[in-house]
């Protein structure tokens, strides 16, 4: 005896399943493009750090031991050997009344759709 088969089984069965491998990929590609957006953040991060620190080194070098007249100039300092494109970094020294030295920091990097703008102040 052979058995009988419902006529269209097969063919809803294999729709099932690409609906179902569309659903899965639907969800691991919003979660790569989630940890995409965590990798890019951490990384802006990152850079952000470096730009900042090597404002703070060439203001160190270049102001702290130098005449007055380096003092309220704005700087904008090379980035492009850091290898990041859409960096720039500036920064403004002035002294301050007790006789310190005051440096603003503006540092700014972006990748893909993301941009990080930071501005901070700094006593040396």
């Amino acid at each position: 005896m052979k058995s009988k088969t419902q006529p269209g089984f097969a063919l809803t069965f294999v729709i099932i399943i690409i609906a179902l491998i569309g659903i899965v990929t639907y969800v691991l590609a919003d979660g790569a493009r989630t940890l995409q957006f965590h990798s890019n953040t951490v990384y802006l991060q990152a850079i952000e750090r470096n730009l900042t620190t090597s404002a703070l080194a060439w203001a160190r070098n270049n102001v702290e031991d130098k005449s007055s007249e380096e003092l309220g100039k704005t700087a904008e300092l090379d980035v492009a050997l850091i290898g990041t494109r859409g960096s720039s970094l500036t920064l403004i020294t002035r002294k301050e009344t007790n006789g310190r030295i005051e440096v603003r920091v503006n540092t700014s990097c972006s990748k893909s759709r993301q941009t990080f703008t930071n501005s901070a102040r700094y006593r040396l």
